[in-house]
């Protein structure tokens, strides 16, 4: 993919992939897995990564939040402080992220929660894929992390 779109900045007229993309998944031997794309063919891996508006502030704030993991070794060991959180600590950091960058708190219809996890808290029908959170589940994790504040 990344060659792909390194390939379309080389003419003006080819510009239609001039976005940052994340691709997520889960490795079976490594674990979970996010890269980000840039239009100019760039690609890294992360931890944890933000896109679009505000991506700077939501990337600063991701790293200090990272650093603070596992008793605030998470800047030593990302990898194994990644490994010790739970699949609602992850979304909880995701929704704390947004609504600090953003300065707002969300209400159900005005955000998307995605995921891929292997969690046993996971159903097994989707274990390991993709997919959309409904609103019901939306409305849970935002009660829950407006329950923590």
């Amino acid at each position: 993919m990344a060659d792909i779109n390194q390939v379309y900045t080389q003419r003006a007229a080819m510009r239609p992939l001039g976005i940052a993309m994340l691709l997520i998944g889960h490795d079976p031997v490594i674990g979970p897995q996010v890269f980000k794309l840039d239009p100019a063919g760039y690609y890294v891996g992360f931890h944890a990564t933000a896109a679009g508006q505000k991506q700077q502030e939501a990337m600063n704030y991701l790293e200090k939040k990272w650093k603070r993991l596992e008793g605030a070794n998470g800047g030593d060991d990302a990898a194994a402080a990644g490994r010790g959180l739970s699949r609602d600590k992850v979304i909880e950091i995701a929704i704390e992220t947004l609504s600090t960058v953003h300065s707002t708190d969300y209400k159900c219809g005005e955000v998307e929660i995605s995921i891929i996890s292997t969690s046993e808290d996971e159903p097994e029908a989707t274990r390991g894929r993709w997919r959309v959170f409904d609103e019901a589940e939306v409305e849970k994790h935002l009660l829950a992390y407006g329950e923590k504040d």
